[in-house]
């Protein structure tokens, strides 16, 4: 696990990932895989358009969803530790300085969004704050002595009418009956001072954020003909459209075109 502000670090990749995973994707000529079975290629470079190698201390997930040069079969460790001799340092940084500068406005970009306008409390404001179950587990097993934080939601995507009428669930006060700390947020002025409580906290705490579900975050790379696409399957029927159509609109000329004062 790699910590979010390493400069070379850019994040996650897939369908909300970030900008500069996505173009660090497109843009690389070899592409290492260490214990991954990620199975979604299409967010990998394009089938030939760079070196790939895996490194997979089980065998049969090797060549399973992404085409390889090399596959290696060995403890990721001992591997990387044996690879090292064999990799030059190329004294050109300036692609890897573009990548950082890319990390850099990425973030910016991150902030402005989540200081936009939501009721009651912008999505966008937690969301690169703790990753999967997965992630922490890993987390707590490499730094036991660490603090961990992990998100959930819900909610529904597809927005079905199923995943939206669901019961009122009070999380915090379920947290509290479970001897856990437990912390109710509906409002943004609160956020700051919420997270505060939380990681003094001397046990285990349930933050609880009331989020405004019709804040939809946008891929990094979708298109403009996709943006369209979806605010049209939106407008046929789906309760709240018409704020998530105005978000995405902006989002999306901010994309193109860059933020407006």
């Amino acid at each position: 696990m790699l910590l979010d502000d390493l400069p070379f670090v850019t994040g996650a990749i897939g369908l909300l990932g970030t900008e500069p995973s996505w173009d660090l994707m497109q843009g690389c000529d070899t592409l290492l895989m260490v214990g991954t079975g990620f199975p979604w290629s299409e967010f990998l470079p394009k089938d030939g358009a760079a070196r790939a190698v895996q490194i997979d201390i089980k065998a049969s997930r090797l060549l399973l969803r992404y085409r390889v040069d090399v596959s290696l079969h060995g403890d990721a460790a001992a591997t990387l530790k044996a690879l090292l001799p064999l990799i030059q340092r190329k004294e050109n940084r300036e692609w890897a300085k573009t990548i950082e500068t890319n990390i850099t406005g990425w973030w910016k970009k991150l902030e402005g969004r989540a200081k936009a306008e939501a009721n009651p409390v912008n999505p966008q404001r937690l969301e690169a704050l703790g990753g999967s179950a997965m992630d922490r587990m890993c987390i707590q097993q490499s730094g036991p002595q660490r603090s961990h934080l992990g998100a959930a939601g819900h909610g529904g995507n597809p927005r079905f009418e199923a995943s939206q009428d669901i019961p009122d669930f009070a999380y915090a006060k379920f947290g509290e009956l479970l001897g856990l700390r437990g912390i109710f947020v509906d409002s943004p002025g609160r956020l700051a001072s919420a997270w505060q409580e939380a990681l003094s906290s001397d046990r285990p705490v349930v933050l609880e954020v009331k989020t405004d579900s019709e804040v939809a975050p946008l891929p990094p790379h979708v298109t403009f003909k996709e943006a369209l696409s979806f605010m049209s399957a939106m407008a046929k029927g789906d309760r709240g459209a018409g704020r998530v159509i105005g978000d995405t609109a902006r989002q999306v000329v901010d994309g193109l075109f860059g933020k407006r004062d």
